[in-house]
């Protein structure tokens, strides 16, 4: 929470923008693809992380993150069926971006989570241990792959 406490007092902030307004942004989020994949010397990848295909991300929310109104990193949410589970897919940010930002990402969505189940949006169950552990598992997963795939 320090990272999200502390971007938060920078000024950064977190919106969820829905498929049928993604073509709006759509060309910032590609320039922060490029952007992201110049500054990392690399190209796009296919393997667990899905690449950055305009047909492709237009399927999705994307959770993007603004200094100053203006996009600097974003990431496209996957959701299940049943609209009841949250995760992330492609994950970009632009270079002069902290560090930290893409930590800023899970407690904001998290907190997405939480205001769509307060609003009946989405319906909470109990978790078993094995699921929560799965759950976990998951996510680490997905944040390791980002992390390694940013060297």
């Amino acid at each position: 929470m320090y990272t999200f406490n502390k971007l938060n007092k920078e000024g950064y902030s977190f919106k969820i923008i829905d498929q049928s307004e993604v073509d709006f942004v759509i060309v910032y989020l590609k320039n922060i693809s490029d952007a992201w994949l110049d500054l990392k010397n690399s190209s796009e990848k296919n393997f667990s992380l899905e690449n950055f295909e305009k047909d492709y991300i237009k399927n999705f929310k994307i959770g993007v993150i603004k200094k100053n109104e203006k996009i600097i990193a974003f990431s496209n949410i996957w959701e299940t069926f049943n609209k009841n589970e949250l995760s992330v897919d492609l994950m970009s940010y632009k270079p002069y971006s902290p560090n930290s930002v893409m930590e800023f990402l899970f407690p904001t969505l998290s907190n997405y989570d939480y205001i769509r189940l307060k609003k009946g949006e989405i319906i909470w169950k109990e978790f078993s241990w094995l699921e929560l552990l799965y759950l976990l598992v998951l996510l680490l997963g997905n944040y390791v792959l980002f992390l390694n795939y940013q060297k």
